[in-house]
């Protein structure tokens, strides 16, 4: 009987080991953190994009209707603190982030910080876009630099519903005309470069990039044509400032000048290419926009052809009949006299706004002159042809000369 109970209480203890065995083996553990408010932080998120090329790269592309949320693992967990950062301004604090933005490309910035002060940090992009029939401004290089005090001018897409221009926090009033806003740049505000924002009739803001105050002299363009010992005038800002122009190194007589406008007389010059450059009164070059960027000095070519018409009228398709900026009208130049034979050039400047860009040359009743560019153009363009007895016989018959099309500035017209 004993060696019935003790084979028993052998199989029982079996049963029992194998049990805690297996539960042993099985059974999942939970997480033991180890790390202290002494340890280094680190972000351990691998949903943020590593750089490329040297630059960081977009972590999220959403529509300004949408929050940006995004969620940030740390370690030590219980010893950290997080700061969101856009463009350097921090916007939130906390492991998760939920909140609008304004549309705009932004460089973020995710600070992670211990409550030893040890710190670490990711940097990447945030793409906001604009939702249909938001206002969008333009990013040619003088409607983002501007002067204080001065007038300014922002075109783009849907300007019509800006009533404020925003610089800084700094409201200015602004009054729409043909596809651009107009407002006045607050005389006190110092150099610097501002968040710009655009606010509607119901006070709503939209995201639109940087502007930068500036007492820099700039002119408008980098290449000019002109005849030996004329006039020529330059437009731009802080151009009151300007002490003195050269071109081929021999002094120009500057006749008069403003904030927005030089005018000066050329020297004496064979035909040729030349350089224009110019000091300010802080004894700083002046600058010139060519495209997308400034340059110290202009290129002037000394010519023997005459500028008929020089301005900056915007022209589009789009408008009504009647309305000034539908065409071009050579009325102004009188293109019926132009003799045979004689070479006309047209300068053209992109709207960087416009979704394309078209150019026609046509007379008065829309017929197409022959021999003259007809179509899409990409960069800013100087139309050059000869005019031949049959366009002539059609612009004396038809009333004059137009140039028609969509997306551009007509900048000057010119005969050699």
């Amino acid at each position: 009987m004993l060696k019935i109970m003790k084979k028993l209480y052998m199989i029982l203890m079996t049963i029992v080991i194998s049990s805690v065995g297996f539960l042993s083996c099985t059974q999942k553990e939970e997480p033991f953190f180890t790390a202290t408010e002494d340890d280094a932080p680190r972000i351990l998120n691998t949903d943020i994009p590593d750089w490329d090329g040297g630059a960081p790269s977009v972590l999220m592309t959403i529509s300004r209707d949408q929050n940006f949320e995004f969620e940030i693992v740390v370690t030590p967990a219980d010893y950290t603190t997080v700061e969101w950062f856009l463009d350097d301004v921090k916007v939130a604090e906390g492991k998760a982030i939920n909140q609008p933005v304004l549309a705009g490309n932004w460089t973020l910035k995710i600070l992670a910080t211990t409550t030893k002060g040890l710190s670490t940090y990711r940097v990447t992009k945030l793409v906001v876009n604009p939702v249909d029939g938001d206002p969008v401004a333009g990013e040619a290089i003088l409607e983002r630099l501007v002067a204080p005090g001065a007038t300014a001018v922002l075109g783009g897409q849907n300007m019509d519903k800006v009533k404020k221009v925003v610089i800084g926090g700094v409201e200015c009033d602004a009054t729409y005309a043909d596809g651009a806003v107009t407002y006045t740049v607050p005389a006190d505000m110092a150099a610097g470069t501002y968040q710009l924002t655009l606010k509607d009739a119901d006070g709503f803001e939209y995201g639109a990039g940087y502007i930068t105050v500036s007492a820099a002299s700039v002119v408008s363009a980098a290449s000019f044509s002109a005849k030996s010992g004329a006039e020529l005038v330059l437009t731009g800002l802080n151009l009151d400032k300007v002490t003195s122009l050269t071109a081929g190194e021999q002094a120009c007589t500057i006749v008069s000048k403003t904030a927005g406008e030089l005018k000066l007389t050329l020297p004496n010059l064979a035909k040729g290419s030349y350089d224009l450059a110019g000091v300010d009164a802080s004894g700083n070059a002046v600058n010139f926009v060519d495209g997308t960027q400034m340059l110290d000095k202009a290129a002037l070519t000394i010519t023997a052809e005459e500028t008929l018409w020089e301005g900056h009228h915007y022209v589009s398709w789009d408008f009504a009949d009647g309305n000034p900026n539908k065409t071009f009208s050579a009325l102004a130049v009188d293109s019926k006299a132009w003799a045979v034979g004689r070479i006309i050039r047209v300068t053209l400047t992109l709207d960087t706004a416009a979704a394309y860009h078209q150019v026609q040359f046509n007379t008065m009743h829309w017929t197409e002159l022959p021999g003259t560019f007809r179509g899409d153009f990409f960069a800013d363009m100087v139309a050059e042809f000869t005019w031949t007895q049959e366009m002539s016989d059609l612009v004396n018959v038809q009333d004059g000369f137009i140039v028609c099309g969509h997306g551009f500035f007509v900048d000057k017209v010119t005969i050699e």
